[in-house]
């Protein structure tokens, strides 16, 4: 049984005294390229307009960690798995088996958080899509903090060369994770080249249609903005070459008496897409473009 499946056995974490700032969830390797058969540092990190902090690598912070790569998936939990894993507190060592293209993901320890109406106001603004909560919030002048339950999965995809220095096609990037929160990109975006669209499929827990995906050219700070259809279908142009993160939200409203009286659920994915050095000049043309604060 997967350590994920047994959440539902122990009680969520406590109540924070202290209000927290709502953050994202990311996977970042040391490196976006490797060979098959060699190691690849990995590590998840959190950010929020405050800056980022990076992870521990325990049961009560990641309640799964898999590595799908050659046709085979390897789950965190296997002990075989764990005991060559871990060589670092921060650090999760992965040994890519084969080419082609490697997929790592995790899935947060579901957690409930005290936060203030501010910090919560300012998430849903930024990352949720309008309409698609009650406006509910309090003002940010009240100063009773808010319960907010947090899903969250993050999901990586690496490109392994293989004896021809390439990439070769693989149907790991595409493929369906099974993650509770997921962003799946219909083709594989590792090969580039960039230029054209990148499909994909959201899914989360309380609906996948009309939800905001963010997808962030890190190297400018650049980010697409769109919303998913009635399918959850969505799609966002590969303006330039280097590394994207992409994100994806939906909050929930309970009622004023439940605990928590709000869920936010989160996917994000980040890949690398090759091409020249200096072809992110025109990242994000003809796409409506912001500044997330502290997010990269």
């Amino acid at each position: 049984m997967r350590l994920r499946d047994l959440r539902a056995c122990f009680a969520l974490t406590l109540l924070s005294p202290v209000a927290a700032a709502q953050t994202v969830t990311w996977l970042s390797p040391e490196r976006f390229t490797t060979r098959a058969g060699s190691d690849c540092p990995v590590r998840w990190e959190s950010t929020d307009p405050h800056g980022r902090s990076y992870g521990e690598w325990t049961d009560s912070d990641i309640s799964w960690l898999f590595l799908r790569n050659g046709g085979s998936q390897r789950n965190f939990g296997d002990r075989s798995f764990e005991s060559q894993t871990f060589q670092a507190e921060r650090i999760a060592q992965l040994t890519i088996a084969g080419p082609g293209v490697a997929m790592v993901g995790i899935d947060r320890a579901e957690r409930i958080e005290s936060v203030s109406s501010k910090e919560l106001s300012s998430f849903l603004s930024q990352r949720v899509a309008p309409g698609s909560y009650p406006d509910l919030v309090p003002q940010p002048t009240v100063s009773a903090p808010l319960n907010v339950r947090r899903i969250e999965s993050a999901k990586l995809l690496l490109g392994v060369i293989d004896d021809t220095g390439r990439v070769q096609p693989s149907p790991v990037a595409s493929s369906k994770a099974g993650q509770p929160c997921e962003i799946r990109p219909l083709l594989d975006p590792t090969r580039g080249p960039f230029g054209g669209d990148l499909p994909l499929r959201v899914y989360l827990p309380g609906g996948s249609a009309g939800v905001r995906v963010l997808a962030t050219h890190v190297a400018t700070g650049r980010v697409q903005e769109s919303t998913t259809d009635p399918d959850g279908l969505g799609h966002f142009r590969l303006s330039a070459a280097g590394v994207w993160r992409v994100e994806a939200h939906r909050a929930i409203y309970a009622t004023a008496s439940s605990i928590p009286e709000w869920e936010i659920q989160s996917a994000t994915l980040t890949f690398d897409v090759p091409g020249p050095r200096g072809a992110s000049d025109d990242a994000g043309e003809g796409q409506p473009e912001r500044d997330l604060k502290g997010d990269h």
